[in-house]
């Protein structure tokens, strides 16, 4: 069984930094739901907090998900928490969502392009007017004005298109679904994105107590030197190399310390919150993992089954295949069902305003047919369109061939890196100890006069060092896991 090898390590670790445990469900003051495109809504505890929307995607993996909880410090989540509050909290994911919506919007346009309804309304006004060339009067007996009113409405059913309406029909339905595709996709990034940045945090938490407790031994050891100094058994240069030493770590320490809070800025700008701290709830050491196959096989089927950018570009390639199929339809005529309905009237006035009743005509008029239309000299354009279309299929039947041979590799590489965390394991267990171990045994030796202050200092650099990359170790196996996982198509935080 995969999953247990890492277990004993995590205890060993977790002595030599002397990690103070999380309690499990810690409760808080007040409760925080997180609302997209607002700030934090304060509950009191006895309120139940809104239950927050997941993508299909995310749902199996965050349903039922406790809000996570906050006090004046700042926020304390979980990685599901983090993951789950990214992908409705984030602007650019917000904006993704948009194109499905347009994506909708074309798909009920294409819908309702299929029949064309018009209606036009029209009103006419004619003078006659005749002048005196020799007085520039007008004549006021010929006066007189025409007037036309009426409205036309124009009903078309196509009949047949060649295909050309049902493939643009099926291309805007083809063309939501890959809208939808490109939303998962930016959610699983997302969500890659969210616990990187989580579990980075806490690589660098686990690193400043790993320098903290080196930085101790170091003081310790220059509070031996110096009462070594004073009495006269030890050289002050010693003392100053040793306190030399102290400083650089100080230094080292200081630095992590800015990486960790810049690592919490970067999660706080993924999950739109404000400025106040994040508190991470949950540890590496915690996470269950495994168990994986050894043969990657398996692992890449299932992620050509699971993973939304190969069923995206297969969906795209269907696209095209309308986009062929309504430039082929250039090749046959289109026939339709025309229906017009026109009414109205026109009037002459004389100039008393008088209606002339002969010229009155009120009409009522209702025509039907069939219309057949075919551009036989506009084949060359269809043939091109229709290479064109054939081209981008191809294209797109290589792309997809091109990223599934990528995935593949991706799950290889996550199923070797975490293979090789495994075998590393009991190495980077043993040189926690051992340098442990020397340490000791230096202290010991140095306090009796029989090693030298090179040794000592050899000796707590080694420890340092071990215990840094034991730190780094911890957080390498979790991201290891949760990129196996991510690489397959399974959510992380499962």
């Amino acid at each position: 069984m995969r999953h247990s090898w890492i277990g004993g390590f995590h205890g060993i670790l977790l002595a030599m930094l002397a990690m103070p445990a999380v309690p499990a469900g810690a409760a808080s003051a007040q409760d925080v739901t997180l609302e997209p495109g607002s700030g934090p809504v304060v509950r009191s505890p006895g309120d139940s907090p809104r239950e927050s929307a997941h993508s299909d995607i995310q749902a199996d993996a965050l349903e039922n998900q406790p809000a996570p909880s906050t006090d004046v410090a700042g926020y304390r989540l979980t990685v599901a928490q983090a993951i789950s509050l990214a992908i409705e909290r984030n602007p650019s994911l917000q904006r993704t969502r948009l194109n499905v919506l347009l994506a909708e919007l074309a798909e009920h346009r294409a819908k309702l392009d299929r029949i064309t309804a018009s209606v036009d309304v029209r009103a006419g006004y004619l003078a006659d007017v005749s002048w005196d060339p020799s007085t520039n009067i007008a004549d006021q007996d010929l006066l007189g004005h025409t007037t036309d009113y009426g409205t036309s409405a124009l009903l078309s059913v196509p009949l047949y298109a060649g295909g050309l309406t049902a493939a643009r029909v099926k291309q805007s339905e083809v063309a939501v679904d890959v809208s939808k595709s490109d939303l998962a996709v930016a959610e699983r990034e997302l969500e890659r994105a969210a616990y990187q940045a989580y579990w980075t945090i806490q690589g660098y938490e686990l690193q400043q107590q790993a320098a903290r407790e080196g930085l101790e031994q170091s003081r310790q050891a220059v509070e031996i030197i110096q009462a070594k100094v004073d009495t006269g058994l030890a050289a002050p240069i010693e003392l100053n190399r040793f306190k030399v030493d102290v400083l650089n770590q100080e230094q080292r320490l200081a630095q992590l310390e800015l990486a960790a809070y810049s690592a919490r800025q970067t999660l706080a700008r993924l999950l739109h919150l404000d400025g106040r701290a994040i508190e991470l709830a949950d540890r590496a050491e915690d996470v269950q993992l495994g168990p994986w196959p050894d043969d990657a096989g398996e692992l890449v089927a299932r992620a050509a089954s699971r993973r939304p950018e190969l069923a995206g570009l297969a969906l795209s390639r269907t696209a095209a295949q309308y986009d062929r199929k309504m430039a082929r339809a250039g090749y046959f005529p289109a026939i339709s069902l025309d229906i017009t309905l026109d009414a109205g009237n026109t009037a002459l006035w004389t100039d008393a305003d008088t209606l002339d009743q002969a010229s009155f005509s009120p009409t009522v008029e209702v025509t039907g047919g069939v219309n057949l239309s075919w551009n036989l000299f506009n084949n060359f354009s269809t043939r091109y369109q229709v290479e064109r279309a054939e081209t981008i299929i191809e294209q797109w039947r290589q792309q997809e061939a091109a990223e599934y041979d990528a995935i593949a590799e991706e799950v290889r590489t996550a199923l070797e890196t975490w293979k090789n965390l495994e075998r590393r394991a009991a190495g980077v267990k043993a040189q926690v100890e051992l340098a442990t171990e020397n340490l000791m045994i230096l202290q010991t030796l140095y306090n009796q006069g029989s090693a030298s202050l090179l040794d000592l200092l050899n000796a707590q650099s080694e420890y340092r060092t071990a215990l840094s990359q034991a730190a780094s170790f911890q957080v390498d196996v979790v991201t290891a896991e949760y990129d196996l996982r991510w690489s397959v198509g399974e959510s992380p935080a499962r």
